[in-house]
């Protein structure tokens, strides 16, 4: 029997004689090019593009999957990182590396690559903050990439479709430590300054406000004409720029918004600081347990001894975790630190996870 010209012949010869190079289906009777015959007709009838049966690929190992994410909490121990590091390290390497997206693979590899070229390594860290604005790299240790939790970001939002500023962003962020009135202050003034946008205005008057919004304050600073119809503000502004707050003005601002962490304060500043312990030793249980939290909640790891292996080996190196009634004091601690103290652990986790999700 003839096939259609579009049924490319084959060079070699099949392992398997028996089934059908184009859908696989075995033991049917194979035409010249080791297709069967009603592939071959389906070529011939409807214009169909053969293509060569690969069978279904298994997903990799979990600690193949999830590599990034145990090298990552290994050195995050042994360097005794401070809270600060540990959230978007883990995240960026549980969520965003452990979900295969490319394109961070590709921001990672820009900055392994830069490391060590100090011009280089400052324009891809610009790169990266400029889209993940909430965390900045700091380090490459064993390929690992270690990101840091900013304080503080700014963003200048525009009216639409123009490229007139009509407000200001304030991003205060959860940290171990308070941020601030005036480092906030100092940075809002750098990041306008930088844009060529003047922070010259006095008015008392001129509305500012804070949100509590996913474990950050954000303090909004619109421009000296903020209560014109947006439809207008190209018109309006074509003959002079936008102004801002002054920066005392909003040091100030950020004083009475975000208060004090002591009980009774009326501000933000509670929900700002994440409590526990200052040491480098305070970090130790907040690794495993994140690592805990990113296998259960992003590989949808069920089983208990599953992770405490995945622990012990590419975490630890050592038997850590024995899960056999042994070690109830560590297990315990794990667990309290994973089920119990949502604030300090969950929370600035999601918040971290939540970052590298935004922004695409």
């Amino acid at each position: 029997m003839d096939l259609p010209p579009e049924v490319p012949a084959v060079k070699e010869q099949p392992t398997d004689l028996s089934r059908c190079r184009s859908c696989g289906k075995p033991d049917v009777k194979l035409l010249d090019a080791w297709v069967c015959e009603e592939c071959a007709a389906e070529v011939r009838t409807r214009g169909s593009v053969w293509e060569p049966y690969a069978p279904p690929l298994s997903d990799p190992p979990v600690e193949e999957k999830y590599a990034e994410l145990l090298r990552a909490a290994r050195v995050l121990l042994e360097k005794k990182a401070p809270e600060d590091q540990v959230f978007p390290t883990l995240a960026f390497a549980g969520y965003a590396l452990g979900q295969g997206i490319k394109e961070r693979f590709a921001e990672k590899a820009r900055l392994v690559q830069a490391w060590g070229k100090p011009k280089v390594w400052q324009t891809e860290v610009n790169r990266f903050v400029s889209r993940f604005p909430s965390a900045r790299p700091v380090q490459i240790i064993d390929d690992v990439f270690i990101l840091e939790q900013e304080p503080v970001s700014i963003r200048v939002v525009r009216y639409a479709h123009t490229d007139v500023p009509e407000l200001v962003e304030i991003h205060v962020y959860q940290r171990r430590d308070r941020t601030e009135p005036e480092e906030i202050a100092r940075r809002y003034e750098q990041k306008l300054t930088a844009a060529g946008i003047p922070c010259d205005v006095g008015d008392k008057l001129l509305p500012m406000s804070a949100e509590l919004f996913e474990g950050r304050v954000i303090i909004t600073v619109p421009n000296h004409k903020h209560d014109m119809p947006p439809s207008v503000a190209e018109a309006i502004f074509r003959g002079e720029r936008p102004r801002f707050q002054h920066p005392e003005a909003v040091r100030r601002y950020c004083e009475f918004a975000i208060g004090s962490p002591r009980e009774g304060s009326n501000g933000f500043a509670r929900a700002l600081n994440r409590r526990g312990g200052r040491r480098p030793e305070s970090s130790k249980w907040l690794i495993p347990a994140c690592v805990v939290l990113c296998l259960r909640e992003i590989a949808e790891i069920e089983d208990n001894e599953e992770i405490y292996r995945l622990l012990n080996e590419y975490v630890y190196g050592k038997k850590r975790f024995l899960g056999d009634g042994s070690d109830t004091g560590n297990i315990n601690t794990l667990w309290q630190y994973v089920d119990h103290y949502p604030a300090r652990v969950k929370k600035p986790l999601y918040a971290a996870w939540r970052a590298f999700d935004y922004t695409g």
